[in-house]
C-alpha cells in the first residue's frame, strides 16, 4: 500500500514492488497474475476487515454502519484516495462491491424489487456512486468533516435527495418531475 501511495499506481512496476518486498519477479507471480491482481487483493481483505467490524451495526443502525465506513476509509485514506483517483478498473470494483453489500442490506431488512418504487438496480447504482463520491471527495479535502457527521449527510441524502436537502420545490406529474428553480 505504500507504494501506492508514492508514487501512484500507475507508476508502479512488478519490479518495484518486488524490490520493496524482497523477492524475485518471479515469487511476486507465483502469487498474483499482476499488479491488478495484487490491488484487488489488499481491496477485498481491507473490506473483509472492514465488514467484520461494521457486522455489529447492520442492519438496524444504518448511520453507524456509515460512520464504521468513513472511519475505515480515514484509515487507509491514501490507499484509497490513489485508488479511486487513478484506477477506473478499482472505482468499478468498489462500485461494484458496494452495491452488493447494499443490496444484502436491503434484503435483510425484507426489501427487494417488488417492493420498491423503481427497479432495484437503479436505486443501487444511485447509492453506490453517492457513497463513492461523497467519499472520494472527503478524502481528497483531508476529511475536513467528521466521519460520523459525513454519516448523518450522506443518510440525510440517502432518506430525502439532494433536491430536498437543497429545499429546491418538487412538482409531480403523470408525465414530468418539474423543478422550478
Amino acid at each position: 500500500m505504500e507504494l501506492v501511495v508514492e508514487v501512484g499506481f500507475s507508476a508502479i512496476t512488478v519490479q518495484m514492488l518486488a524490490e520493496r518486498a524482497m523477492v524475485n519477479r518471479s515469487t511476486f507471480y507465483r502469487h498474483y497474475a499482476d499488479i491488478y491482481d495484487l490491488v484487488e487483493k489488499v481491496f477485498h481483505n481491507l473490506i473483509d476487515e472492514y465488514l467484520e467490524s461494521a457486522q455489529s451495526f447492520m442492519p438496524g443502525k444504518p448511520v453507524e454502519t456509515l460512520q464504521c465506513t468513513f472511519e475505515h476509509c480515514a484509515t487507509y485514506a491514501s490507499f484509497y484516495l490513489a485508488l479511486l483517483s487513478e484506477m477506473p478498473r478499482f472505482q468499478t470494483l468498489a462500485r461494484d462491491t458496494i452495491e452488493q453489500q447494499s443490496a444484502l442490506f436491503f434484503k435483510s431488512i425484507g426489501l427487494d424489487e417488488g417492493r420498491t418504487a423503481m427497479p432495484l438496480p437503479i436505486i443501487l447504482r444511485h447509492w453506490s456512486t453517492a457513497q463513492m463520491a461523497l467519499t472520494q471527495w472527503w478524502l481528497e479535502n483531508g476529511q475536513p468533516i467528521p466521519a460520523v457527521e459525513m454519516a448523518r449527510y450522506l443518510w440525510e441524502l440517502y432518506e430525502s435527495g439532494a433536491v430536498r436537502q437543497l429545499g429546491l420545490p418538487i412538482h409531480h406529474s403523470e408525465e414530468k418531475l418539474h423543478i422550478h428553480l
